[in-house]
């Protein structure tokens, strides 16, 4: 702050506070001598004089203007102010300045202090470097937001600076003093326009002169006259009082005081500030650029001030010896200075490489031209180090930036010739007139010579000097002076000098724009010859040093490129990659961005021309040739592009010359063309508004064809070519080899995918390495690749399918009788095979292009439609009598207003067989440049065979892609007959079911005979019914039947889908017929592959019929048993739909049944009860029984679906006789008329016809009884279920009941007589019981009469009986059973102990597995484990058993009964799994069956 900043920032507070406080004392001095400013309004001078010194007194002025008279001090005051200590603050000296001062600091930190100089020197540098460019970026908007005489000495600097620094100059102190030059004139110029802005100026110079206007003084607020037109509010100051005071009204005032701005245009008020950024730049950069050279540093853009704008091209020079480096001694300083500087200029220094270091050379020439090499000499200067600095430097993130966009700069510098052909076009259609028109040609011209860079180049200081002259001329025009606008009697507007009223420096700038590419492409030209002049140079001097130029320039860059290589190469990997991919990508689509172009100006605008006519022709050659022929289209690509250019620039030219008055009358007179014709072509007239939308669009499409033919072309040659294309290091499942249709299937060994060993999830993201990520980014660019082919693999094996689809789809929603022949070739395609399929398409794609010019020509206004007209002079018939009709409409051909909606199924179909047209070749040059076959592929995956359909759920799904219809064909053909059976319901529908009876019941040997002629009758009935919808043609005036107002006839020609003048049948019914034919088709392929592998395994498998296999013994399912084990998931999904299908099959029908009140229900509901009631069981039968039932369940379908369809002959065109009292019949059989595309018949119930006598309404039946969609649905499922009937999986279903059957019989049988055994055991353990008891009784008895015998020997007397209940209770008493000791172990019964013996034999050793199952077979499993357990408890502790077990308590019969029972029903509560093969349960079946 000590320097000249400081001082200014300190005269400024000190004028800011000087000025705020002589604001504050005038007004105080105002407020104290009242009244107030009595002496200002009575002396008008002393007032302006002090209004001119900013003190004014604000008496009746508004808020806003006294904020604008008071707060600039002020605000000037706290900015200045608060800059000055922000500044103090900021310039203090901080400590790694102090430790720089102080020689004790460390050497660390003085190197941080050096690099952080640097650092801020080099962003300055940038600043620099960048500043003289914005400094011609000033120059050119301050001279052309005000066109003046002043502005116009800022525009010839301008220009005259451009141009020098495009003559490859370089703009340092010469430019810097043209700069300070230049600061004066600003600064006048600044000061003219502020004084202008007073009043004493704007009094003394009138506004609108010559001389304002002609050094554009303009004032910007007016302080002359103020008008008021609304509510005001003022103040006014009294004495000592201060109020707000509104005047209303209209009033005028003559108060300077008040701010009036000027109605002018923006332009006026951005001029004085482009004026003064003007001013701060000059002074700005002249000062850096009048410091010493050393001060000075290399910033971005040093390229493009240096005259270096390319690489150097010397090293493509060399071919013979590389020589590191040239150096010299330094006595020969001097002598070697120049060509220093030409190796310089070759020399072209990459941004990074300006802050590397190199190493010194070794190689050194002394005065007398000798040569030594030596590596240890440090005084020499090596050739090397020109140029590069002194120590290391790391960029900036802003350097980087700067260095990004200088980047960029180059690559436009490069393509600078590119850019100034389009920029010529672009001037010359953004400014018409004969002037730019020159440019228009010269751009052309130049477009068409083979080295269009080459002369753009040398062409270019033509184009800057004509620039020059137009941009001068543009100039003078736009100053606010009044020039001539004719010169005898010639619009000088239309040459080129054009008088802008409204923003003049709007085209001045966008002109100066468009020039500087001129300047940048005059850089390139001159910049290239000075390198082949050094070049020359150079190798004169190498010479006699035998090295070559390119080993002399490369020992110049190499040390450049040893210090910068780390940081460029990683940089310019990465952008090279990315440049190589978009080069290929732009190679690969650009040119499909000229056809959409040119088919966008083909097809687009209001009125149709002869331009556009030709254009759609063009791209319609370019489309079919592609189609044909891919090497023929290639060949013819080069021609194509040429004569697209020159017809386009012939239509330019002539669009843009029609814009020039008198040119139509030219056109009529000389050439005899009408005006009408004349628009017809498509020359016109625009609007200003839509002049440059109308001559930009071809001009746009010339120069994107211009870019296809000269800078892809020959890249798209090569990439496109199948020899060159490069090998994708890619495992890619080999998806395109496939074996012929039918052929042999060729056993290929499957290539498994890498897979990685490391697995990644999303929490695995924050650690992933980067290796890591690159494998998993290589294993997702793989499944993407092999996804990409797989789906080019699906779309070739069906596209000519979808093709024909849209080719039908397009004759029917544009119908028209041209169409016929496309209908016919559709038929035979599907009859006859691929061949007859790509001719039909191509055929037919050559028809509808013809049909689409054809169109386009018939929008032409020359062409009228009553040249197509016809009069029908029928007496017979008064309705048609004296009729006219028009035969183009018949033929396809209608005028409107909107072409593509006419063409657009044109264009659909043209742009689908392109399509298809694409993929073919996409896979053939995929397959030639990989060296495989290049045969077209059969199957999505041909390593697939039928045994591979039951391994997983991916190979079943990969299966089925390939056979699914090879294998269900029949099935679909059947299902879409009915859904063609009940979108029709008519004539033809009929006749489907009639096909229908016949077909579903045939075997498949008799169905593959019969097919054909089925495939006949579709191919024949497809092309008669289309001709029955287009009908004869109007010139004919063929009179019909039903043509008279005769609802009968009607009703039957709808039905019978006849032809009609008036009323055609609906078209739209022919889709579904399509459909038919094409799966019919297919089928018919399926038949034919069967027989050719009659004898002979198919890779698909075998259609032959199976059920004869289940009943023969030694059998053997080839499928994989699904039930007993569930090894994939393509067995639960088999055990989910298999299972499940019958019974979902019979809830459809039983639906069927219950939703629909007829008496066609009835028998779906009896079906259904009759297979529901059979359940399980209804597999147990023989496969050939659970068919035949089947079948006949299928056949009253069928049988139904006839009956319903024939019965819309009575619904349909009878329905109207039908009498009241048969409405009952009518609702029992379901009979009505169903019309789902809009029939011209009306409705009985809608008819306002009368009724039939003694009838008082029409007997009607709901709509959803009538059709057969419930009938279509249980159609599908029965015939599926038929044909899982068929498979080898149903015999698993067969054989899995059969094996539950059994083992439920023989479950029932092992428990009964598990149950007979418990209760036999039972009653034996209660009669030994019940025998022990009396044998202790017995004995009992024994020992009382051995007591009673010795007591009659001691005592004699008579023992007396009881004679009452008491006595014989107290009878007994313990004496008697005083001999019995409970310790004496008597032996009751020999058999209980013997069973003990055995009891404990048997648990002396423990139970095995074997008892223990068998154990748990006869009870169950606890019961087993607690019988186990006291047998082992027994063995241990024999009394304790012993004594239990006669503690038990006995247990009566009937407990015995209801714990066996009990015993029995805990067993068996839930039925065993039984986990056995296939095999076991046959075996278990055929043995029950013997027993």
């Amino acid at each position: 702050m000590r320097g000249h900043t400081g001082i200014f920032l300190k005269l400024l507070v000190g004028l800011s506070v000087v000025t705020t406080l002589g604001h504050a004392a005038f007004q105080v001095a105002l407020v104290s001598m009242p009244p107030y400013a009595h002496f200002l309004k009575s002396d008008p001078f002393l007032e302006k004089l002090l209004r001119h010194m900013g003190l004014v007194r604000i008496d009746t002025l508004s808020y806003r203007d006294v904020i604008v008279w008071l707060s600039p001090e002020i605000l000037m005051l706290v900015i200045s102010v608060s800059f000055l200590v922000t500044l103090r603050k900021l310039s203090a000296p901080s400590p790694v300045l102090l430790a720089i001062e102080d020689p004790s600091s460390g050497a660390g930190d003085t190197t941080r202090s050096t690099s952080a100089k640097e650092r801020r020197k080099k962003s300055y540098g940038l600043f620099v470097s960048v500043g003289r460019f914005c400094v011609l970026f000033a120059l050119c908007m301050a001279a052309v937001l005000r066109p003046s005489v002043s502005g116009g000495l800022y525009f010839l600097v301008f220009l005259s600076t451009a141009t020098w620094w495009a003559g490859c100059k370089q703009l340092r102190k010469g430019f810097a003093v043209i700069m300070i030059c230049l600061a004066p004139i600003v600064v006048a110029h600044l000061f003219c326009l502020y004084a202008y802005q007073l009043q004493w100026m704007q009094e003394l110079l009138i506004n609108d002169t010559d001389y304002t206007r002609l050094f554009g003084l303009t004032p910007l607020y007016n302080q002359t006259v103020y008008k008021s037109a609304e509510i005001t509010t003022v103040l006014v100051l009294t004495n000592n009082t201060t109020e707000d005071v509104n005047s209303t009204g209209i009033e005028e005032h003559s108060d300077p005081r008040v701010f009036v701005y000027s109605d002018l245009e923006w332009a006026a008020f951005v001029n004085p500030i482009a004026i003064y950024m003007l001013f701060y730049l000059l002074i700005l950069e002249a000062k850096e650029l009048l410091k010493p050279e050393l001060q000075k540093k290399q910033g971005p853009f040093s390229r493009l001030e240096s005259g270096s704008l390319t690489r150097h091209v010397s090293t493509r020079l060399s071919a013979r010896s590389t020589v590191p480096s040239l150096t010299r001694r330094p006595t020969t300083r001097n002598r070697w200075q120049s060509a220093t500087r030409k190796v310089r200029l070759i020399r072209g220094v990459s941004p990074s490489k300006r802050h590397g270091s190199g190493k010194r050379s070794g190689i050194f020439q002394d005065s007398t031209g000798s040569v030594t090499v030596t590596g240890d000499n440090t005084e020499d200067i090596p050739l090397d180090e020109l140029g590069a600095t002194d120590q290391e430097y790391e960029p900036t993130v802003l350097e980087n930036i700067f260095y990004a966009m200088e980047s960029i700069a180059q690559l436009i510098v490069r393509s600078s010739y590119i850019g100034t052909n389009i920029i010529m076009m672009a001037w010359s259609i953004t400014y018409l007139s004969w002037l730019t028109f020159v440019l228009l040609i010269w751009a052309n011209l130049i477009w068409l010579v083979p080295n269009q860079r080459k002369s753009m180049l040398r062409s270019s200081p033509f184009l800057v000097i004509y620039a020059w002259f137009l941009l001068i001329s543009a100039y003078i025009y736009s100053v606010d002076v009044d020039l001539p606008a004719t010169f005898e009697g010639l619009d000088l507007a239309e040459i080129g000098f054009v008088k802008m009223i409204h923003l003049p420096c709007a085209p001045l700038f966008v002109k100066c724009l468009y020039t500087t590419m001129f300047w940048v492409t005059l850089r390139q030209y001159i910049q290239e010859r000075a390198e082949e002049r050094h070049s020359s140079a150079l190798a004169d001097m190498a010479a006699p040093l035998q090295i070559t130029v390119g080993a002399a320039s490369a020992g110049t860059n190499r040390s450049n490129a040893a210090g910068a290589d780390g940081q460029e190469k990683t940089g310019s990997k990465v952008m090279e990659r990315i440049g190589q991919h978009l080069k290929r990508f732009l190679t690969k689509f650009w040119i499909w961005v000229v056809a959409i172009t040119l088919f966008a100006v083909a097809i687009t605008g209001q009125r149709m021309t002869g331009f556009r006519i030709l254009y759609m022709a063009l791209f319609l050659i370019f489309i079919l040739s592609f189609q044909f022929s891919f090497q023929i289209w290639r060949k013819m690509m080069f021609g194509f592009w040429l004569t697209v250019i020159i017809y386009s620039m012939i239509i330019l030219v002539m669009v843009y010359t029609y814009q020039f008055k008198n040119f139509p009358k030219y056109w009529t007179e000389y050439l005899h063309i009408p005006e009408e014709q004349q628009l017809d072509i498509g020359l016109e007239q625009f609007e200003t508004t839509q002049l440059f939308v109308r001559l930009v669009t071809p001009t746009f499409f010339v120069i994107i064809t211009v870019i296809q033919l000269h800078y892809f072309h020959n890249d798209f040659m090569v990439l496109s070519d199948p020899k060159n294309a490069n090998l994708v290091d890619a495992v890619v499942e080999d998806l395109e080899q496939s074996s012929m249709q039918g052929g042999a299937y060729v056993d290929r060994s499957e290539k498994e995918e890498p897979s990685s060993q490391i697995q990644f999830d999303l929490y695995d993201l924050d650690n992933i390495t980067s290796a890591q990520f690159q494998l998993l980014l290589k294993q997702w660019l793989k499944r993407l690749h092999r996804a990409k082919n797989l789906c080019y693999l699906f779309l070739e094996l069906h596209m000519a399918k979808a093709v024909l689809l849209f080719a039908m789809l397009m004759c029917v929603y544009d119908k028209c009788a041209l169409y016929f022949i496309i209908v016919v070739l559709i038929s035979l395609a599907l009859t006859f095979g691929r061949p007859m399929q790509t001719f039909a398409i191509y055929f037919s794609s050559l028809l509808v292009s013809i049909m689409l010019l054809a169109r386009m020509i018939y929008q032409i206004q020359y062409i009228t439609p009553q040249n197509w007209d016809v009069n029908c002079t029928v007496t017979e018939n008064p309705d048609i009598n004296m009729t006219t009709k028009n035969n183009a409409p018949w033929f396809g051909f209608e005028k409107g207003s909107h072409l593509p909606t006419l063409v657009k199924w044109n264009i659909i179909y043209i742009l689908v067989v392109t399509l298809w047209a694409v993929i073919l070749v996409r896979q053939y040059n995929y397959r030639l440049s990989r060296g495989r076959p290049t045969t077209r592929a059969f199957f999505m995956f041909p390593n697939i065979k039928r045994t591979d359909a039951d391994t997983n759920l991916r190979n079943c799904l990969k299966y089925l892609a390939n056979y699914g219809y090879y294998k269900f064909g029949v099935e679909i053909s059947l299902m879409m007959t009915v859904a063609v059976i009940g979108t029709r319901m008519d004539m033809y529908s009929v006749l489907y079911a009639i096909w229908l009876c016949i077909l579903f019941s045939m075997k498949r040997s008799t169905l593959s005979k019969v097919w054909l002629f089925y495939l006949i009758f579709l191919a024949v009935a497809l092309p008669f019914q289309y001709f029955m919808a287009v009908g004869l043609p109007p010139t004919l005036c063929q009179e019909f039947p039903w043509d008279r107002k005769d609802q009968l006839l009607h009703s039957l020609q709808d039905w019978a889908f006849l032809l009609d003048n008036y009323h055609s049948p609906p078209v739209k019914k022919l889709i579904l017929d399509f459909v038919l034919l094409l799966l019919v088709s297919r089928q018919w392929l399926v038949f034919r592959i069967e027989r050719r592998y009659a004898r002979g395994e198919y890779v698909g498998g075998s259609n032959d019929v199976i059920i004869h296999n289940a009943e023969e013994k030694d059998f053997k399912n080839p499928v994989p048993d699904f039930i007993t084990y569930a090894r994939s998931y393509l067995d639960i999904f088999k055990r989910a739909i298999l299972q499940s299908f019958l019974w979902i099959t019979l809830a459809i029908v039983f639906l069927a049944g219950t939703n629909r009140t007829n008496i066609f229900s009835l028998g779906y509901l009896v079906g259904a009860f009759v297979f529901l009631w059979h359940g399980s069981d209804f597999y147990l039968k023989p496969i050939p029984t659970i068919l035949k039932q089947w079948q006949w369940l299928l056949g009253y379908n069928v049988s139904v679906i006839f009956i319903k369809t024939a019965f819309q002959i009575l619904g349909c065109i009878f329905i109207h006789d039908i009498p009241t009292n048969c409405c009952w019949l009518v609702q029992l059989l379901g009979i009505g008329c169903v019309r789902k595309f809009g029939a011209n018949v009306v409705e009985p119930s809608d008819s306002d016809g009368p009724l039939p006598p003694g009838q008082q309404e029409y007997c009607t039946v709901p709509r959803e009884f009538i059709g057969i969609a419930w009938d279509g649905l249980c159609f599908g499922l029965l015939i599926m279920q038929r044909r899982i009937f068929h498979s080898y999986n149903f015999f698993h279903i067969v054989d899995e009941c059969k094996a539950t059957t059994i083992l439920a019989s023989r479950g029932a049988e092992l428990i009964e007589e598990i149950r007979q055994k418990m209760v036999h055991n039972q009653e034996e353990q209660e009669h030994r019981v019940l025998e022990k008891i009396k044998m202790k009784m017995d004995r009992i008895k024994a020992n009382q009469q051995k007591l009673q015998d010795s007591v009659k020997g001691r005592r004699k007397y008579r023992i007396k009986p009881p004679v009452t209940n008491k006595q014989a209770i107290r009878s007994g008493d313990y004496y008697m059973f005083d001999d019995l000791d409970d310790d004496d172990d008597i032996d009751l019964l020999p058999e209980e102990q013997t069973i003990d013996e055995d009891d404990r034999k048997r648990g002396t050793n423990k139970p095995d597995i074997g008892e223990l199952l068998s154990t748990a077979m006869k009870s169950d499993m606890s019961a087993a484990i607690h019988k186990h357990s006291q047998a082992a408890v027994t063995q241990q502790h024999p009394q304790r058993g012993l004594h239990r077990q006669y503690s038990a308590p006995l247990s009566r019969k009937r407990s015995t009964r209801s714990s066996t029972r009990s015993q029995l029903s805990a067993a068996f509560s839930a039925p065993p799994t039984v986990s056995v093969h296939a095999s076991p349960r046959v075996v278990q079946y055929r043995e029950y069956q013997e027993r």
